[in-house]
């Protein structure tokens, strides 16, 4: 079958890899298995930011090339959005040798509503299991790669989730909120939430230029009327929404207003690695 997935040079990959504060030995590469898969979905989290500033602060295109989304990601050092990252990530997935692919998304968090799919996700199949990975949303999402199996809670870090097997290839992901200090409600009760739905059945990457142009070109759209960016820490998160800098660390939610521009910019490049 004719496919648009591509895969990264031996160098790219150890570029990207460095990236994420892994360094593996010359001439060998770690083996695909669930272990390393974990490792990377963690600390694409912790060193690459979802962030939002090219579509809302420079109004700029954001290309889906791999070369570009290389150059951005790995060579400036800088993040992106899941189109993005999810993007440049199951591409290295698949240079290291896992059955990777992506898939189309609906971002719930608990509304009721059909969502239109405006989300990348990707599935990987392992030993015949099938899992769950998102980098392309910094912090808030599962911390290692979740096993579709429905019904099963599964603890990651400091979060339990657990995905429903719904119809149609479709799965809702489960996250159990933590009362007044959830990450997205903040006076929110205890309880289950639907965080996500996504369908296993994979998506081209020439899918997701549509979705792109929806969310990115637009002056209307959501990305380029609020600027945001979000990183995982070993306890938390830390987020960026407009003028407020929010810091979670061990389930206690912090806020702190922002001044200016400036005051903005430096705690992008302090926490955040962005620089300006």
């Amino acid at each position: 079958m004719m496919t648009g997935y591509t895969t990264l040079t031996d160098a790219q990959a150890r570029g990207y890899l460095e990236r994420l504060g892994i360094f593996p030995a010359e001439g060998a590469m770690p083996e695909p298995d669930l272990s390393f898969l974990n490792r990377l979905v963690e600390a694409h989290q912790k060193k690459v930011p979802f962030e939002n500033i090219d579509v809302y602060q420079a109004r700029l295109p954001i290309s889906l090339e791999i070369s570009d989304l290389y150059e951005k990601i790995v060579v400036k050092k800088r993040g992106g959005y899941c189109f993005e990252m999810n993007g440049l990530f199951v591409c290295l997935l698949r240079t290291l040798g896992y059955d990777a692919w992506s898939c189309g998304c609906r971002v719930v968090r608990g509304r009721d509503q059909v969502r239109p799919i405006l989300h990348r996700g990707n599935i990987v199949c392992l030993n015949n299991r099938l899992y769950f990975c998102d980098v392309g949303f910094g912090g808030p999402m599962p911390s290692q790669a979740v096993l579709l199996e429905s019904g099963k809670h599964q603890r990651i870090g400091q979060e339990e989730y657990w995905p429903v097997e719904e119809e149609h290839t479709w799965w809702s992901l489960v996250r159990m909120k933590r009362g007044n200090q959830d990450d997205y409600a903040p006076e929110a009760e205890a309880g289950e939430c639907v965080e996500i739905m996504f369908q296993t059945a994979m998506m081209e990457p020439a899918d997701f230029l549509p979705l792109n142009y929806y969310v990115s070109e637009p002056a209307d759209s959501y990305f380029r009327v609020k600027m945001m960016a979000n990183i995982r820490t070993d306890t938390g998160y830390m987020d960026v929404s407009d003028m407020v800098f929010t810091i979670k660390e061990n389930g206690r939610v912090t806020r702190h207003g922002l001044e200016s521009e400036e005051e903005r910019s430096a705690v992008l490049e302090k926490y955040f690695g962005i620089c300006l």
